[in-house]
């Protein structure tokens, strides 16, 4: 699951936790603008990165004109390190100018640093990646509960005190296996 949730880690390193599960979110909301057959359909419709490898030129532009300028700004900024060691990457469209004059070591080390991020599952880094993903999936109603899973629901919110709380850390361990 590490390579489908790389650009979550990116976002959440590059914009802090807050504003990258707000990014998540709007990305998810414009991939949902996309209409999809019921056999093609995916859990992680917007979501996981080898999603995004299958859309056409006119669907990524879809996605794109979903976008807020400043959504694609910071979008372009965070990926551009990934994108200049993995051009072919499916999310390779959200950089409309990749720069062959980026700092190659520099790119290295922001990869690198967001893939460390992400490897302890129970770190707080990883979790919030994860949980901003299933946090965009609810929102968009592509995540959806039983009306009895409320306390389920409320303990989404606890998370947001991991790891300081026994109570965020169990959360975040519940929410974890759904990722």
């Amino acid at each position: 699951m590490l390579p489908e949730i790389l650009w979550i880690g990116l976002l959440h390193s590059s914009l802090g936790d807050a504003r990258a599960a707000a990014v998540v979110v709007e990305v998810v909301r414009a991939a949902e603008r996309i209409p999809v057959s019921p056999e093609a359909e995916s859990p992680l419709h917007g979501i996981a990165a080898a999603w995004f490898g299958g859309l056409s030129n006119e669907e990524q532009q879809v996605i794109l004109s979903g976008l807020s300028e400043a959504t694609k700004a910071q979008i372009q900024d965070s990926f551009r390190p990934l994108i200049l060691l993995y051009p072919t990457c499916p999310m390779s469209f959200f950089v409309m100018n990749p720069s062959s004059t980026d700092d190659a070591a520099a790119a290295v080390g922001a990869v690198k640093t967001a893939l460390e991020r992400l490897l302890d599952r129970r770190s707080r880094e990883a979790t919030f990646c994860q949980m901003s993903g299933l946090y965009a999936l609810a929102v968009n109603g592509r995540l959806l509960f039983p009306v009895e899973a409320k306390e389920t629901v409320e303990a989404l919110q606890s998370v947001e005190a991991y790891p300081e709380t026994e109570e965020s850390r169990k959360a975040g361990r519940s929410w974890a296996s759904y990722v």
